[in-house]
């Protein structure tokens, strides 16, 4: 048998082992070991080693996903609950004593450096409280602190531990050996410190991993923003500020399919205007815009609807249009553009490619506007921008390669519905659709019609259909669903629940006042006119007047409670002497007249006033007024 002998060093002891080949194999036969056994080790070193291994084990077992605050919490609190531990670590020193455990080494892998010095007794304290310390307070912050912030926070704060234990100093490290530590930090814990968790999953996440579309329509994105653009009025020529843009685009063949432009914020007309683009045939394009040289077929009916969570995608309305029309939505995560990425590129393209070549264009970073004034230099008209919009989208993005040459969107598409065709809206179904895709009231149906922002809505058809429908059981009013145009108020759609259909029907409005007004136009109007009225209106007068009037009726009824008299039927004498406004008397002028007196000869007055009350009652309440 022969035996050759080899000296290594090996990671974990501290002298040389000799390695042995027997008959062709290799065995360790150990010359001499020097290192510190576990078994060595305190009770209460060896406790707290066991006892950061049994949290590792049991967390490990629970845990799904990846050692983060809100992964290990959970789990520790319920393991602490339920008595599985005797006291409750927090999850940065869990996940770090993960880190450091050696399956090899086995629980002595968790053992501090304290713990390991052969004679605690004599020791100095170890800087790692301080370390910690100094990192988590100075350098994971949100206000993102300088490396060197923390650095002299620990620094400073060991100079002031020796001056209260001298005897039990400790060495700080250098500055090099702090960055050397910091920078061996886990660059995710250090984003979710310095950046917060959503921003450190942006930049720590699976790429492209969203649901992929088989089908042209099948998956739709849609998004807003705001341009960098400053627009001119087309008549007066004058800058109008920077449109906000609603963009659709289809995952599958990766075709911007409709857009809306408008200079109001996003809200559920936005988001029914860009929809209705994208889903209806595009023929009056090319008759609108003759300079276009290829075809926008891109129409059909959307599967899914992918949206963010903006508070025009959560409204009601855009719940029902869909719900009518079969249209799924879906909510991207909070915080993660990522699941929604074709319309988040789609706008850095667009801005870098299209707009940023436009004159007038802003810049999201006040810094890049030093000596660039946009509203000076802006020179396009907003319909001018709407020619060169659909130009851009339909002749150069939709027929581009994109940049890792897979694919061009138009041929993707035009493949795509040659595949699976998507249903499409014509007739009746058009119809219908944009009529569901209206904002939905429930509205009261009255004598006088219905009236929705102090605008009545009537028609003949509408009143015979009020004589015929009574009340629901338990109501006194019919209710009825409207529909209703929001760029026109001077008609509605009121749905007729007997006869299954909608009906128009018009505005009340003789001078043609709503014609083509859009419902944000007449909020405007009504403001700029309660503006004016209450510019016009002496308020300060009419409050004197009123007080005027409060005094006058204080004089007056103070005079005539002194002298007030029971008497019957004075209204109808009043009414008999003509008092009015053109004759303001009293009925005592016309009892001491010649003409009454000559009529009450036979009857002796009393206090100038016919004491037959009743009498003349009687007589006065058996006329007829004049007319």
């Amino acid at each position: 048998m022969s035996i050759e002998f080899f000296i290594d060093e090996f990671p974990g002891f501290q002298s040389g082992e000799a390695s042995a080949v027997v008959d062709g194999k290799y065995i360790n036969v150990p010359e001499r070991l020097s290192y510190i056994s576990f078994d060595s080790l305190s009770k209460s070193v060896q406790k707290e080693a066991y006892y950061k291994y049994k949290v590792i084990v049991l967390v490990k077992e629970h845990l799904q996903g990846g050692w983060t605050k809100k992964n290990i919490d959970p789990i520790l609190d319920s393991l602490f609950e339920q008595g599985h531990i005797e006291k409750k670590p927090s999850w940065r020193s869990v996940a770090r004593w993960h880190k450091n455990y050696d399956q090899d080494i086995g629980p002595k892998s968790l053992v501090s450096a304290k713990g390991l010095v052969k004679n605690p007794g004599n020791s100095k304290r170890d800087d790692a409280d301080f370390y910690k310390r100094a990192v988590e307070e100075k350098f994971l912050k949100r206000e993102r602190p300088h490396v060197s912030t923390a650095y002299y926070h620990y620094f400073n704060n060991i100079l002031l531990y020796n001056r209260a234990h001298p005897n039990n100093a400790i060495e700080p490290i250098t500055k090099s050996a702090f960055y050397k530590r910091v920078k061996k930090m886990s660059p995710y814990e250090v984003e979710v410190g310095r950046f917060g968790k959503a921003e450190a999953d942006k930049n720590y996440r699976v790429v492209n991993k969203f649901s992929a579309a088989e089908r042209v329509m099948e998956r739709v994105e849609i998004d807003h923003t705001p341009l960098d653009l400053i627009l001119l009025d087309d008549t007066l020529l004058i800058p109008i500020g920077r449109p906000y843009l609603t963009i659709l685009i289809d995952c599958l063949s990766r075709c911007i399919i409709g857009f809306y432009l408008s200079f109001q914020e996003p809200s559920y007309n936005s988001v029914r205007s860009a929809i209705m683009s994208a889903c209806l045939s595009k023929e009056g394009v090319a008759k609108k815009y003759p300079m276009i040289k290829k075809d926008w077929p891109c129409q059909g009916k959307i599967e899914t609807l992918v949206v963010d969570n903006g508070a025009e995608f959560w409204s009601k309305n855009l719940e029902f249009f869909c719900a009518s029309v079969g249209i799924n939505i879906e909510f991207n995560p909070v915080g993660k553009p990522w699941k929604k990425p074709l319309v988040e590129r789609l706008f850095a393209i667009y801005n870098s490619r299209f707009v940023k070549e436009i004159p007038g264009t802003t810049f999201s970073n006040a810094q890049q506007l030093a000596g660039y004034k946009p509203e000076k230099d802006a020179i396009l008209p907003f319909s001018y921008f709407i020619e060169l919009m659909h130009i851009w989208i339909i002749d150069i993005y939709n027929q581009s390669p994109d940049s890792r040459m897979t694919r061009i969107p138009a041929l993707s598409w035009e493949i795509g519905c040659k595949k699976y065709p998507p249903p499409l809206y014509s007739g009746f179904e058009e119809e219908i659709f944009k009529i569901e895709a209206f904002p939905t009231e429930l509205c009261t149906l009255r004598r006088g019609g219905i009236s929705i922002d102090r605008i009545d809505y009537t028609n003949e058809e509408l009143v015979e259909y009020r004589k015929s429908t009574p009340p629901p059981s338990g109501s006194k009013v019919v209710k009825v669903v409207v529909k209703r145009d929001p760029e026109d108020v001077s008609y509605i759609y009121v749905y007729l629940v007997e006869r299954k259909e909608y009906i128009r029907v018009p505005a009340v409005d003789p001078d043609r006042l709503y014609d083509g007004l859009s419902i944000f136009q007449l909020k405007v109007r009504r403001k700029l006119r309660r503006n004016f009225i209450n510019s016009k209106t002496d308020y300060v007068g009419i409050a004197e007047a009123e007080k005027l009037i409060d005094d006058r009726v204080s004089e007056i009824a103070e005079e005539v409670s002194a002298s007030k008299k029971k008497i019957k039927g004075t209204k109808k004498a009043a009414a008999y002497f003509g008092i009015s406004s053109e004759n303001p008397s009293s009925i005592i002028d016309g009892f001491t007249s010649k003409e009454i007196s000559d009529i009450e000869e036979e009857s002796k007055p009393y206090s100038g006033v016919n004491p037959n009350d009743e009498e003349w009652k009687r007589i006065s309440d058996d006329l007829e007024p004049y007319s």
